[in-house]
């Protein structure tokens, strides 16, 4: 029997809430000590656009480097607030 080892770093995704009650949707990618490697943070497109497309990046994560993913408020898992202003 043979097992399949997975390559992928341990994620974690999350909401940070900002203001007016609405929330910003991350996703942590791989490990690192911040002072030894900063993040590398994700920028996707916009507006109107998710992250999905970048997430080829996730490549980039390792055990001992982190990458950061996000959606903008009103785009992909983040809120969507209904006043246009935002």
């Amino acid at each position: 029997m043979s097992y399949a080892i997975s390559k992928t770093p341990a994620s974690n995704e999350a909401f940070v809430p900002v203001e007016d009650g609405y929330r910003v949707w991350t996703k942590t990618v791989g490990g690192g000590d911040v002072v030894q490697r900063p993040a590398l943070l994700v920028l996707h497109g916009g507006p109107g656009m998710a992250h999905d497309y970048l997430e080829g990046l996730v490549a980039l994560a390792s055990p001992s480097q982190r990458v950061v993913f996000y959606d903008q408020l009103g785009c992909g898992r983040s809120d969507c607030p209904d006043e246009p202003s935002r």
